[in-house]
């Protein structure tokens, strides 16, 4: 069983929200501000509320009278393709009862962007949940009592969220750190992973050499 993380690690969420900053700058939002809102929202919320209507009403406390037309804006770029050059290839290199996405974030927030790269055609099953770790021992009993014997992976670009599965599932778990952690990771390395490899195609090659020898 592979389960697999969304921003960063499948899709370039660094480049949508440089993205988020142009829509900002039109509106006459500048970089500093637009970051400052982010934080609030998150200090006051939680990172999972994130979503376009709630950092309205914070930039409004900054910005009065500013057009709701923004969230329309920024909303739309929830429906644009920001998958990494080699995400479907890594996708469609194994079934779909071989992948589980696990994303945190807010529902309707992180299930437009599902949406938009076409992911439930490659994926198994998708959890949207704050606790990565829930959900991988949630899997793990799944894969247990549907007598699954392959190797469990679980693939992330955020050094605090591979140390937290790790530290959980110690054994059962190959832990795979992806890429550079995102400018907003405030943790920025782990000593947890198991292997830390530069992008998806040599996580795949890495998987397969796994599964080929487990057989």
């Amino acid at each position: 069983m592979i389960c697999v993380d969304l921003d960063c690690t499948l899709i370039k969420s660094e480049q949508r929200y440089k993205d988020e900053l142009e829509v900002a700058k039109k509106y006459g939002i500048s970089a500093k501000k637009y970051a400052a809102a982010v934080e609030k929202l998150y200090q006051r919320y939680g990172i999972a509320a994130y979503r376009f209507e709630l950092l309205y009403r914070i930039l409004t406390e900054v910005s009065p009278g500013l057009s709701r037309q923004i969230i329309e804006d920024l909303n739309a770029l929830l429906d644009k393709n920001y998958f990494f050059p080699d995400s479907e290839e890594f996708l469609a290199a194994f079934e779909p009862k071989q992948l589980v996405l696990i994303t945190s974030g807010n529902f309707e927030f992180q299930f437009r962007k599902i949406v938009a790269h076409g992911l439930k055609k490659y994926i198994n099953f998708i959890w949207v949940i704050s606790n990565k770790a829930l959900a991988v021992g949630a899997e793990i009993i799944s894969a247990a009592k549907a007598g699954i014997q392959e190797p469990f992976f679980f693939i992330d670009d955020a050094p605090r969220e591979i140390e937290a599965v790790k530290k959980a599932y110690p054994e059962e778990v190959v832990c795979i750190q992806v890429r550079t952690p995102a400018p907003w990771e405030t943790q920025r390395s782990t000593e947890y992973f198991d292997v830390h490899l530069p992008d998806l195609e040599a996580v795949t090659h890495y998987i397969k050499g796994i599964l080929a020898a487990s057989v």
